[in-house]
């Protein structure tokens, strides 16, 4: 799911992922899915998707990861196109570090500055020094915040 979102567009990655879903999940009814299992992620589904060349190696890379790894971000970085901001998101949303704010997400950013009425939250590095500080809800608070200003 994270790295459908690295899109730009929000409703070409909520595009991408429903294609995900409903080719690769478990129907129950007209319209729902169960997400994905790893061992349903193959190769020749990953293929058949509308989506860049460089987005299916990163997702067959992901799921090789996942079947031979446990869940953590210890070298999640080292996947082909995975960054810091796929790997914040993924702390936040699936490991429920709930101090991890996604520094790297320039709306994330925008929204710390406007709610703290401080342009300085728009550099990166400021927001990593805000999570030390907001610990442990940083990314709770990223969040609501998202929430409320978008």
């Amino acid at each position: 799911q994270i790295v459908f979102g690295q899109q730009i567009a929000v409703s070409v990655a909520n595009k991408q992922r429903i294609n995900f879903v409903k080719s690769m999940g478990k129907q129950y009814g007209e319209n729902l899915y169960q997400y994905p299992k790893l061992e349903n992620i193959t190769e020749t589904a990953v293929n058949q998707l509308s989506i860049s060349t460089n987005k299916k190696k990163s997702l067959l890379e992901i799921k090789e990861y996942f079947t031979h790894s446990a869940a953590d971000t210890t070298n999640l970085i080292n996947i082909f196109g995975v960054g810091n901001w796929t790997v914040d998101w993924f702390a936040l949303k699936c490991l429920n570090k709930t101090n991890t704010i996604p520094a790297g997400d320039l709306k994330v950013r925008k929204t710390f500055s406007k709610f703290f009425n401080d342009e300085k939250y728009t550099d990166s590095k400021q927001l990593k020094v805000l999570e030390e500080k907001l610990y442990p809800i940083g990314g709770l608070l990223a969040h609501c915040l998202l929430l409320e200003f978008s």
